[in-house]
């Protein structure tokens, strides 16, 4: 016996099977772009902006967001749900932190999914999630900044929520997406419908547990130093107990190391172009990172009487500048033995030797680990040294560079 199909022409049988498909799942996803100058909001068109700092080594920025149009449920009924995926607008100017905008029919909406295209894992929130961050609302011609969202992992499971700390992306916007910073001149509203819930405390949760520890140094009085995530400088007391240091900043530190002043301790750097230091009376203040190239900060060093070096990563490609003069700029190359080097170049040796001073001569810059030498009181690793105008280079172990506090071999 035949189906009500089999009496349909072959093309009505096909678009009879696509529409049967699309009753069950509902539309196919839509990818969506930011607004533009030459492509702004239209008619019944808003924008969603929104940010997410993943606080685990798993993954590193998600480069994908969906979302799906909230539709109240009612019963017996199985509603259709429109979904828009967002790209992120920054990818290479973070190491877990990642910001998302693009224009979408007014309406309601849920985050449904967080994606990592290059280890093709990702997050699929269960009703529990959803219900617990709750739904946001785009209006035509305004803008929804939905603020940060903060993903951290729990036992062997991962959990999503809110954030308390950080509810406007307009700075990161404004800042490293220039080409969509104009959607500020609109109406902004926060987009979510009704306060965060009193249950989602993951961004408390994960703040007591910052996951990681970068650029671990022992200072010479014993304590310990190290970056973390979500704007973290862990510290370890001499007698060996570790507390957690932490101000407004929810970005990932990638570097940190002793700066003593009048009313200063630690500078610390990370992604986004943060810069903070912790003052003497235990608070992590912002220093004002000036015109610096955006991009990941991989560390810092020098003193305020020779300059400061500053290593900038942008993608694939790592930049050192200086934050002082006399200027050291340039990409950063990896020394290939028997090849020329240009003058005013800025090297990485994985191992620096005497054998190599002559060949080297013409750097300006040399980033390598400490050898045989080893650490020394006020070095960093990996050692930064700073040629002097004289091109004479660095000295045998244990003199100084030209920052003071950087040690060569």
């Amino acid at each position: 016996m035949r189906s009500n199909d089999a009496s349909l022409p072959r093309g009505s049988r096909s678009l009879s099977i696509i529409a049967v498909i699309l009753l069950l799942y509902g539309c196919a996803p839509v990818m969506v772009a930011p607004p533009t100058a030459t492509r702004p909001m239209q008619g019944t068109e808003g924008t969603v902006v929104l940010s997410v700092t993943g606080n685990t080594g798993r993954v590193a920025q998600f480069d994908a967001i969906s979302i799906k149009q909230y539709v109240k449920p009612e019963p017996g009924v199985a509603p259709i749900k429109g979904e828009y995926i967002l790209r992120q607008l920054s990818p290479g100017l973070a190491r877990d932190t990642a910001f998302f905008v693009g224009v979408v029919p007014a309406g309601e909406y849920v985050l449904a999914k967080f994606s990592h295209d290059k280890t093709q894992r990702y997050i699929n929130l269960n009703d529990k999630s959803i219900e617990r961050i709750g739904h946001f609302r785009v209006t035509a011609g305004a803008v929804s900044d939905l603020g940060r969202i903060i993903v951290t992992p729990l036992n062997d499971k991962v959990v999503v929520g809110r954030s308390q700390r950080v509810r406007s992306n307009a700075d990161l916007v404004k800042r490293f997406a220039p080409e969509s910073a104009g959607i500020y001149s609109s109406e902004v509203s926060q987009g979510w419908v009704g306060p965060r819930d009193p249950t989602d405390v993951v961004e408390e949760y994960a703040l007591q547990r910052p996951v990681g520890a970068d650029a671990m140094t022992e200072l010479p009085n014993g304590w310990v130093i190290a970056a973390s995530r979500l704007g973290t400088v862990l510290v370890r007391a001499p007698a060996g107990k570790w507390r957690a240091i932490q101000g407004d900043s929810l970005e990932s530190l990638l570097w940190v190391k002793q700066y003593e002043t009048e009313n200063s301790l630690l500078l610390a750097v990370g992604e986004f172009d943060t810069m903070l230091r912790l003052n003497r009376q235990g608070q992590m203040v912002r220093v004002d990172s000036g015109n610096l190239p955006p991009g990941n900060l991989l560390f810092v060093d020098g003193n305020d009487a020779a300059g400061w070096f500053v290593a900038i990563q942008h993608g694939k490609e790592i930049t050192v500048a200086s934050m002082a003069a006399p200027r050291v700029s340039g990409s950063l190359t990896r020394h290939q033995q028997g090849t020329a080097v240009p003058p005013g170049a800025a090297l990485l040796l994985p191992e620096f030797t005497r054998d190599l001073a002559e060949a080297v001569g013409p750097a300006a810059l040399l980033l390598t680990r400490p050898n045989g030498c080893g650490p020394m009181p006020g070095s960093c690793s990996p050692t930064c040294c700073s040629r002097s105008r004289s091109r004479k280079g660095c000295g045998g172990c244990g003199s100084t560079g030209a920052w003071g506090t950087a040690r060569c071999c």
